[in-house]
């Protein structure tokens, strides 16, 4: 005679509960999970807010005023790039958009350009790897610094590239690179993470389950 509680284990709905506990009680699909929801949450929330302070379309005015943080960063990555591309020899000017050599060319940064999805990344990934707050303070704004240091490089390389037509650089191709280092970086920021996160367990010893 089968055991009673053999047959409430396979009872309808009661094995998918049972698979769902267990699957969430693996770290690493816990952690995937945490992954791609805080990456979706910070890329369409920047996207949305985005999209609402472009003049047309879903404009909001509250969120136009009080939500300017992509105008603040795209003027800092401009005067940035224009000091850099100054140092390198080339008179320059620079407006809230754009670095442009007078009378030769002119080049404009535009929301895209700007890497809030490689940001988005690097944050979602150090939120939702396990270790201390003070480390994933860390690793965000390592990681935050060194994409815009990153971008920074890339409009003043190619301001000076246009200027001086040394080779031609296809509007795609300038940004596949961009992200591929950006992505090469992040690999070893997440390298980093994780061989450092092992040394600390190890240095802490066993512990009970």
């Amino acid at each position: 005679m089968p055991d009673i509680n053999t047959i409430t284990d396979l009872a309808p709905g009661k094995y998918p509960i049972t698979l769902l506990r267990k699957v969430l009680k693996d770290r690493i699909v816990v952690f995937v999970l945490k992954f791609a929801v805080l990456f979706a949450i910070l890329y369409w929330v920047n996207f949305g807010i985005i999209a609402l302070r472009v003049p047309g379309g879903y404009y909001n005015e509250w969120v136009a005023q009080h939500l300017g943080y992509a105008d603040v960063l795209r003027t800092g990555l401009v005067r940035a790039s224009s000091w850099v591309v100054e140092m390198c020899g080339f008179d320059n000017r620079y407006d809230a958009t754009s670095v442009h050599i007078p009378g030769v060319i002119k080049v404009r940064v535009a929301y895209v350009c700007m890497g809030f999805g490689l940001v988005a990344f690097c944050w979602a990934f150090v939120i939702a790897y396990p270790q201390p707050l003070k480390r994933k303070l860390f690793y965000i704004v390592a990681g935050t610094l060194t994409i815009i240091t990153l971008n920074i490089i890339r409009i003043a390389g190619l301001t000076m590239i246009f200027a001086t037509k040394a080779f031609s650089v296809d509007h795609d191709g300038h940004h596949t690179a961009f992200n591929i280092v950006v992505y090469i970086f992040l690999f070893l920021l997440v390298v980093r993470m994780m061989n450092e996160g092992t040394k600390n367990r190890a240095d802490a010893g066993p512990t009970d389950a």
